[in-house]
């Protein structure tokens, strides 16, 4: 049986359950409910939003009885043309695109320039419109920290897949992640690999950006990709 769209979605985000749930603030078990969405109807508006945006799904996709809610909006359409905030937010948009690590809005203050009240109502602005930011979202990294990553919303599955195996095949591995790979091969559905994960975790989850190994079952197993695998058993 194929994974739901929502699951889906969820790989091409290169997150497991367990740190989906981490993210959100909630228990993992919660979102196992993704294909009927009943677990979904008592959680807080807040986490439904968050997993909505973590996801670039629409909130109506995770509750469908949202849709006739979120299509009766308050206010009427922006004029055309930009704003200073819609300005200001493009700015600090590609700032963050600019920077290889997560910043602050401390940090973004100082590089910009501008007052930490104008960068928050940029942060702000841009976060209620999405639109601005165009094939990249912006993303809260916690505790504090923002950054932009490619939306997900855009390219199907397969699409998906492919682009993450054609990046892999142009990157060679370093030691560090050599040895992930191998532990991951080796131990990834065994308790022995929490001591083996503990040695590599940023190696860990380079691979997993990269789509070549992936968390179940918690966080403290993994398994390689398919391709992967197979690749590596014609070897054996």
């Amino acid at each position: 049986m194929s994974d739901s769209p929502l699951v889906q979605r969820m790989r091409a985000a290169g997150l497991s359950l367990w740190e989906l749930g981490d993210l959100l603030g909630i228990h993992p078990h919660l979102l196992h409910a993704f294909d009927s969405n009943s677990g979904l109807y008592g959680q807080p508006v807040h986490t439904l939003i968050d997993l909505a945006a973590r996801l670039d799904v629409h909130p109506a996709d995770l509750i469908p009885a949202l849709d006739a809610v979120l299509t009766n909006r308050r206010e009427p359409p922006a004029a055309g043309g930009h704003t200073d905030l819609d300005t200001d937010a493009l700015v600090m948009l590609n700032a963050l695109a600019h920077s290889t690590v997560p910043l602050t809005g401390d940090d973004l203050a100082t590089a910009l320039g501008w007052p930490l009240a104008r960068v928050a109502a940029a942060l702000e602005h841009a976060t209620s419109r999405p639109q601005l930011a165009g094939p990249v979202a912006l993303r809260r990294t916690p505790p504090d920290g923002w950054t932009v990553t490619a939306r997900l919303d855009l390219l199907d599955d397969e699409q998906q897949q492919a682009i993450t195996s054609a990046a892999s095949y142009h990157h060679t591995l370093s030691v560090a992640e050599a040895n992930a790979l191998l532990a991951v091969s080796c131990f990834g559905n065994l308790s022995d690999y929490a001591a083996h994960r503990a040695e590599h975790p940023d190696a860990e989850q380079r691979l997993k950006d990269r789509g070549l190994v992936r968390n179940f079952n918690g966080p403290h197993h993994a398994e390689l990709h398919p391709d992967v695998a197979y690749s590596l058993g014609r070897y054996q």
